[in-house]
């Protein structure tokens, strides 16, 4: 394959920065006066590639926005229980996965490096984020060992796939640009894969033990009402249920689409094949932060019977604090 020639400037010659994605889109539009050799469809892919910087600000956007409201809860979290082992991988994902999103948007000339920490920020988050499902599920059934055994070597076999995916991961600069591209991804759809399988298994885990755990009748009207409706469970568990629901939605139609896009022949960005990789990540992350952050600070709302807030903080490692006890003790009593 013939190989174009590159340039990266920080600034253009007005002044105007090179590297901005709006640049990039605008510029295409003067190559036919332009001296560089560039290939046939060279229009539709920097068209693309100014979509697709646009669509990872978005996303970028949208994390750190997340994140700012949730600031006021963490530090809430933080004052009650400390910083617990549940906690701090709570953190390990927040971070790992804001470091990721930032590093997609800032241009950088060593191409090399940046590729190498997203790759990275790509393992250490995705298996946050999927410790913390692990401790949601472990949760939910209180400890089981088989259970946390099964679901830790899930966890496991995940985070390996994600390592072995990325261990020959490269950069280089998108032509025309100052920004980079990643190759040699071994296997590209695999990591996505698994993260759906997972989530597709927790899914199953957590619904069946709500539902066993439901206050129902065993008609088949009162069981489509715990399915549609969360009828029949405490405030905590009708949370994991209905986010683990609206979750699995979304990661089911995101997965869709981001299996057409890593093998859509009409994508000639390489990048983005993959932009809805990071997104699906994302996507993740923020759903289990929201129930981890709704577990902690959801103590005392329950009934004493079924999985109420006070068992599923203690199955979380997350301890109650002796005031919240006595109140929980006293609430019965009453």
């Amino acid at each position: 394959m013939k190989r174009y020639r590159t340039w990266t400037p920080a600034l253009n010659r007005d002044g105007t920065d090179a590297r901005h994605p709006a640049f990039v889109a605008s510029k295409l539009m003067n190559f036919s006066s332009s001296s560089w050799t560039a290939p046939p469809e060279k229009d539709a892919f920097y068209e693309q590639l100014a979509g697709c910087n646009y669509y990872f600000m978005a996303a970028f956007m949208a994390y750190a926005y997340d994140w700012f409201l949730s600031i006021s809860d963490e530090v809430e979290i933080l004052s009650i229980y400390g910083l617990t082992f549940p906690i701090a991988i709570y953190f390990v994902s927040r971070i790992s996965m804001f470091l990721l999103v930032v590093s997609v948007v800032i241009p950088l000339e060593d191409c090399e490096a940046l590729i190498l920490f997203m790759g990275v920020m790509g393992v250490v988050s995705s298996a946050a984020t999927m410790f913390l499902f692990l401790l949601r599920v472990r949760a939910v059934y209180m400890g089981s060992r088989p259970i946390v055994a099964l679901f830790g070597t899930l966890w496991l076999a995940s985070v390996a796939i994600n390592i072995v995916a990325r261990m020959d991961l490269r950069g280089e600069h998108i032509p025309f640009t100052s920004y980079c591209t990643a190759t040699g991804l071994k296997i590209p759809e695999l990591p996505a894969i698994s993260i759906f399988v997972t989530d597709t298994l927790v899914f199953i885990a957590i619904s069946y033990r709500l539902a066993a755990d439901a206050v129902t009748g065993n008609s088949w009207r009162s069981r489509l009402r715990f399915l549609v409706k969360g009828e029949g469970l405490y405030r905590v568990s009708w949370l994991l249920m209905r986010t683990g629901q609206l979750y699995y939605l979304a990661i089911t139609l995101l997965f869709v689409a981001n299996f057409v896009a890593m093998t859509s022949p009409f994508i000639i960005v390489n990048a983005a094949h993959y932009a809805l990789q990071n997104t699906n990540v994302g996507l993740a992350n923020i759903a289990a932060c929201h129930v981890f952050r709704g577990i902690a600070l959801g103590t005392l709302v329950d009934a004493p019977n079924g999985l109420s807030s006070i068992r599923l903080t203690s199955a979380l490692r997350l301890e109650v604090p002796a005031v919240a006890a006595q109140a929980f003790a006293l609430q019965r009593r009453l």
